[in-house]
This record gives structure tokens, sequence and C-alpha cells, in this order.
């Protein structure tokens, strides 16, 4: 991924759906994201968790980085929904499939949007493709005094990562992943734009979800296993609400 000054980065295709929309002129959606299909597992706890931060909360709501629109369509139910991607594929399916939202298309560096218009702005592994400091500057630039952020972020899982340095294996690398903090520097990074943590949370990767070897399901069992004993600082994703 690359990203000029100042610019956002909501999403990138990875090569394999770069390959396949040069052959076919659209993108490869997969059949849970469409309308009324059974939801794959990982993005169920997904859903779950941001319906749990965003339970409770009033007012206009604003999803940055929508991507194909089903956690859109899901916060709909209890906000008015407006939604933004930088990526015209996505905004396009997400438009079709859930018209009770407003989608449109953002630009590379913001929203799109005047300041201070919504009271709860939503961001769900977004962050992580771009570069954090713009990001939370817009996101905090368009709530109202007072309103919610809702965010979730991949994480550098720290029992997986100390057990690997002290192997000598490679830490995980996803080639469009440009930011992946530890938990405490996700919060620290959300502090520094002036985002005060009401409550926090996390989710796990579904059992068995890319165990690839060995290594990969001993790694991934002990993760399951905190997940289990309901432990948030071993997660691979860190969720937050917070406010200003």
């Amino acid at each position: 991924m690359l990203l000029g000054s100042g610019r956002i980065i909501v999403f990138t295709p990875t090569p394999f759906v770069k390959i396949l929309k040069r052959q076919t002129g659209r993108m490869a959606v997969e059949k849970h994201f469409y309308r009324g299909a059974p939801q794959e597992r990982h993005q169920a706890r997904r859903h779950r968790e941001i319906l749990r931060l965003c339970s409770g909360l009033k007012g206009s709501l604003f999803d940055y980085g929508c991507g194909w629109g089903d956690i859109s369509f899901a916060l709909s139910t209890n906000h008015k929904v407006q939604a933004v991607d930088v990526d015209p594929e996505r905004v396009r399916f997400a438009a079709e499939q859930y018209p009770e939202v407003a989608f449109s298309v953002c630009p590379e560096d913001g929203s799109g949007v005047s300041e201070e218009r919504f009271d709860i702005v939503t961001s769900v592994v977004v962050i992580n493709f771009t570069d954090p400091d713009v990001y939370l500057k817009e996101a905090r630039r368009i709530l109202r005094p007072g309103g919610h952020l809702v965010l979730a972020a991949k994480v550098e899982p720290p029992v997986r990562t100390w057990i690997k340095s002290k192997m000598g294996v490679g830490l995980d690398c996803e080639t469009f992943v440009r930011y992946r903090p530890t938990r405490n520097q996700l919060f620290a990074k959300l502090a520094d734009h002036g985002f005060s943590i009401v409550k926090t949370g996390s989710f796990y990767d579904p059992p068995f979800d890319q165990w690839r070897n060995p290594r990969d399901a001993a790694f991934k069992f002990g993760e399951q296993v905190w997940g289990a004993l309901g432990a948030h600082w071993p997660a691979p994703y860190c969720s937050a609400l917070a406010t200003i």
C-alpha cells in the first residue's frame, strides 16, 4: 500500500482481487456479504463486538470505511447511518444490497463530510490500513462534542509475539497492513488525539481459522483458551468505545 503525505487509504485490494478485477471488470464478493446470507464466523464476531459497544448510544452514526456494507446495515437497525469507503466497487455493492443506508465514495484524504456532524463514528479494522494520525484526526473532526468513536483494530498479540521471538520465528506480516500496534499503543494513540476510553473489548479468530501448520495450531489453540477465559489482552483484535 502506498500512502502519500497526509493521505488516507481506507481499502487496498489484495493481489488476487486486483487480478480478478482486471479479468472480469468487477471484484469478487464473498457470499456472506450478501443480504440475508449466513454470516461467516469471523464476520459474526466483528458484528457482535461492534453492536455491543454501540448498544445504548444515541444519535447519527458515520461508518468510516464501510467495506461491503454489512456492518453499516446491522447498525442501521438502531441508528440513522451514513457510510463511506474509498473503493467505488464496494460502495456500489453495499448500496445495491442495503438501500436503507446512505453509502457514498469518500476521497482518499478524508471523510468528505463537514465537521462536528455525527454523534458516533464507527471504524472496523480500518485504521490498520491508514496513517493512524491522519485517520483519527479526521474522525475527531467530524464528531460532535461529546460524541463517541467505536473502533476495532488488529493488534500485535503479545503471547504469540513473545513466543515467536523466543523461537527465533518471524512475526506475522500482512502485505497491506500499515499500522499494527499493541493494545496499549492503540489506546495511547487514541489519547494523543483527545479521546477518552469508556469501554474496551476484544475478539479472537475463530477456532481452526488459518491453522496452516502445527506451530500455528499451537499458537492459536492457546489464544482460544485465553478467549474462553474471557481474557482481552492476548487477543489479536482490540476494540474500544471512546469519547471526546
